[in-house]
């Protein structure tokens, strides 16, 4: 039986790519056009998708081209979020293993050199699973328990800081309006800064802009009012039955107030009100189990695997390529680390 692979270009062929998505029978908001035409213009590299196709069944998958410095090949990374890799039709461990095997071969076939995707936790496939590595966990809470179940897995303290803002005032709604955009950007680059963030943490207003106007999927900025003041905000993004903690910022000021827990607990209700069955609030910092994730992990017991792809594709480019680059077996692709 042959094998055919398909690549799409999101730069030209957004009809193209919703064709292969449509094969698939759930998908996030990672994996559309839109999204990726957002990271394109972010400078994130050039998008193109896969469709490797064995008799109606295969493999989606969409990813970030890119050049590298100093060679005449390319790599190909994930979008930021988590998309990876969606199976269709009645993919089996045999079927499976001939998609794979045809798709590494064609990448290396194609010049490049390294491959890097971040998995979706909540469509991961079990053969899937068995070609990443462990990076991790997100919290996720299951919208489809009663609202007084939901409540339960809330941690006390949570319960009682949201209450405590109720009482002084502090109130929490969606608006998309320019003016609350450039008060979310100062919270949120702020709260960058005192993490120390990477440059990669820190986008342009016009990559929320298009976030905001994307038709793909729905983009809600939240931001949470004392007095009048945003003190907190957070871009949430409503796909299908699947909400997702984009990014949010409180002003150092209000820290003490955790004024995210009352966000979270808002846009948990909205998104029951929307039929959505899940709300992913993500990992902790780097995939670690830290404070961060702590925090999240207030909200709800719920955790899901957050795997990774990392694949070398040429041995001897990526050897040379890395040379000048001190070991870290925790970056991928190594030869991409600044020094």
């Amino acid at each position: 039986m042959s094998i055919d692979i398909i690549t799409v270009s999101v730069v030209f062929d957004k009809v193209g790519w919703n064709k292969a998505l449509s094969k698939c029978i759930h998908y996030d908001f990672y994996h559309t056009w839109d999204y990726h035409q957002v990271s394109y213009c972010n400078g994130e590299g050039d998008p193109i998708l896969f469709d490797v196709d064995i008799g109606g069944r295969g493999l989606v998958f969409p990813l970030l081209e890119r050049v590298i410095d100093g060679s005449s090949k390319k790599d190909l990374t994930s979008v930021y979020g988590y998309p990876g890799p969606l199976l269709y039709g009645n993919v089996d461990e045999q079927c499976f293993n001939e998609v794979w095997s045809c798709f590494v071969s064609f990448l290396i076939e194609g010049d490049y050199v390294s491959l890097f995707s971040r998995c979706h936790p909540l469509y991961l496939n079990s053969y899937v699973r068995n070609n990443s590595v462990f990076s991790g966990e997100v919290v996720i809470i299951d919208l489809c328990f009663p609202e007084e179940e939901q409540l339960r897995f809330y941690r006390s303290n949570h319960k009682r800081d949201i209450n405590k803002l109720n009482k002084l005032g502090v109130v929490c709604c969606f608006d998309n309006d320019e003016s609350k955009l450039d008060e979310f950007i100062d919270n949120y680059d702020s709260t960058m800064n005192s993490l120390n963030a990477s440059d990669f943490y820190f986008f342009s207003k016009d990559y929320y802009l298009k976030l905001i106007y994307s038709t793909d999927f729905e983009t809600r900025l939240y931001s949470c009012l004392y007095n009048g003041e945003v003190i907190c905000s957070g871009f949430f993004v409503f796909f299908e039955d699947v909400v997702q903690y984009h990014l949010g910022g409180t002003r150092s000021e209000f820290y003490h107030l955790s004024p995210t827990k009352m966000m979270f607990d808002k846009v948990r209700k909205d998104a029951i009100e929307l039929g959505c069955k899940y709300f992913c609030l993500g990992g902790g910092l780097g995939g670690r189990n830290g404070s961060l994730f702590n925090f999240k992990l207030g909200f709800s017991k719920h955790t899901e695997e957050f795997r990774i792809i990392k694949l070398i594709l040429d041995e001897r480019e990526y050897r040379d390529l890395s040379s000048h680059v001190m070991n870290d077996d925790l970056f991928f692709p190594q030869y991409r680390k600044k020094l």
